[in-house]
């Protein structure tokens, strides 16, 4: 999966692929694109059956902008709401010129999985914070410069692990009420910053990624 032209997350279950879910705010994304395989040339080797890539918004150099909404959940089994509040903002710096795009979302996700063991229930609360800021700058008509910055942040009480009966494969409490039989808190936490621009020109920094396009268009 890519962001912009950044990779997320990885290619499988031992460098934690399972842990890391991307959660983008929709007023970020200005398309998906589903890219049927091989991209190998493009994007490397593990992309030889494909890729999801998300395209992010880019800011508006004309016109100011905002944008706010939330939402409110339920989960069946958990004793709690769930509720989300996400939020966007424009502002042209410059006309035609400059201008920052910042977005932020705030998810608070209760949990449904008990754990009798240690006398505790909804072990698998979940609290995710993701931010988003975006410049660009278009000192011409054919050349453009842009740099993002993106970070995730997830922290749980547990994870959401359901112990089963072997001789029946079921949980052990029943099918309406999830548990697992652990003796020590698995709380856990993730992060997942970036800092990228552009594909035609760029370094890598660790898990940082900085880029900048010079030119665009025909001539």
């Amino acid at each position: 999966m890519y962001v912009d032209e950044t990779p997320f997350g990885s290619s499988n279950a031992w460098a934690a692929g399972s842990t890391r879910v991307l959660d983008l705010a929709p007023y970020d994304i200005d398309r998906i694109e589903v890219l049927r395989g091989p991209q190998g040339t493009l994007y490397g080797a593990n992309s030889l059956g494909g890729l999801i890539k998300y395209v992010t918004r880019l800011p508006d150099t004309v016109a100011f902008g905002a944008e706010v909404g939330g939402e409110l959940f339920a989960t069946r089994g958990a004793a709690d709401a769930g509720w989300v509040l996400r939020g966007a903002v424009n502002v042209p710096l410059a006309t035609e010129r400059l201008a920052v795009r910042a977005s932020y979302l705030l998810r608070r996700s209760p949990g449904f999985i008990d754990n009798p063991m240690l006398g505790r229930r909804d072990v698998n609360d979940t609290d995710q914070d993701s931010a988003r800021v975006a410049l660009l700058w278009t000192p011409g008509a054919n050349i453009s410069v842009k740099l993002s910055a993106l970070i995730q942040k997830t922290q749980g009480d547990g994870v959401a692990v359901v112990t089963l009966d072997p001789a029946t494969g079921r949980p052990f409490t029943g099918d309406n009420s999830l548990s697992q039989r652990r003796r020590l808190a698995t709380p856990y936490f993730a992060e997942d910053p970036a800092l990228r621009g552009d594909r035609r020109l760029g370094f890598r920094l660790g898990r940082f990624y900085l880029g900048i396009k010079l030119f665009e268009g025909q001539r």
